[in-house]
């Protein structure tokens, strides 16, 4: 399989890959538990992993339940996703945005993720937009 090979059997479509990644943007803005994880399944490899500044789980359940979480310490606020959607190789990138419930956007940042075989994330990183300083050495 050459490399080009590689990138098609991992993208099928860009409507199923936009589907994919629209899919995961509902699951965070699903408040009620069991369509959250309905959501997380059509999204996420079985043995997928997901990792962000605050938290990490592996399974969309344990990805579900996270989700959940977040979903309480944050009622009323939306993920968008701000951006089209980058991709080769089984990677792909894109932009979202944090909205609290007066419409303020208060935080935004970009998700990189690894797809599996059959087109779901298989890893997926969140990053905050806001980067870490550099230390001014003395």
């Amino acid at each position: 399989m050459t490399a080009t090979d590689d990138r098609r059997d991992a993208v099928k479509t860009d409507t199923a890959l936009l589907e994919i990644v629209n899919t995961w943007m509902d699951a965070w803005n699903e408040g009620d538990p069991h369509n959250r994880r309905l959501l997380v399944g059509k999204s996420w490899a079985p043995d997928g992993r997901y990792a962000d500044p605050f938290l990490a789980a592996e399974g969309p359940d344990a990805i579900s339940d996270s989700l959940g979480q977040l979903r309480e310490s944050f009622p009323g606020y939306v993920v968008r996703r701000q951006s089209g959607i980058e991709t080769h190789f089984r990677r792909l990138r894109f932009a979202w945005e944090l909205v609290d419930p007066s419409g303020s956007v208060v935080s935004d940042g970009v998700d990189v993720a690894e797809l599996a075989g059959d087109g779901r994330f298989q890893h997926l990183v969140t990053f905050v937009s806001q980067l870490v300083p550099i230390p001014l050495e003395s």
